[in-house]
């Protein structure tokens, strides 16, 4: 984690009216998107900028927007993300994560980078072409680590 980054203290995020939040250069604990998901029932659209998430699983029954810019996992994980009312969706240069996509079913729009990721082999790609297999816009980069 880079001296810029600090831990944000997800209890926090406890409102009724926030509909959208951006963060950027912090530490996500566990739990983040929990509390995200109890403490603010209208959040909609969540941007997130080179944070360091350590949840395993991003979740969420409100959210219609999910961008994530040079976010990264602490370790090489297999993450999902599951969230059944998102419309558009953005990750750009994930860094340690192997994104795994479980009930997004009303995602209209997906932009996808996955450069540069070294772990990723044919059936992670096959899963996540899959899962976005139903989106009507799509724009995926992938380049290959040689």
């Amino acid at each position: 984690m880079d001296a810029h980054e600090s831990h944000l203290d997800h209890t926090v995020f406890t409102s009724c009216y926030l509909g959208r939040i951006t963060l950027k250069n912090v530490f996500l604990d566990q739990g983040f998107f929990e509390q995200l998901e109890i403490g603010c029932p209208l959040l909609q659209d969540l941007l997130l900028y080179d944070c360091i998430i350590g949840d395993d699983e991003i979740s969420s029954e409100t959210l219609n927007v999910l961008t994530m810019y040079g976010c990264q996992f602490p370790t090489l994980q297999e993450s999902c993300i599951s969230a059944p009312n998102l419309t558009s969706l953005i990750m750009h240069q994930p860094e340690n994560f192997v994104p795994v996509l479980d009930d997004v079913a009303s995602l209209v729009t997906a932009t996808v980078d996955l450069f540069p990721l070294i772990e990723f082999c044919a059936y992670d790609m096959r899963q996540l072409l899959w899962s976005l297999s139903g989106v009507r816009n799509l724009d995926l980069d992938y380049y290959a680590c040689v």
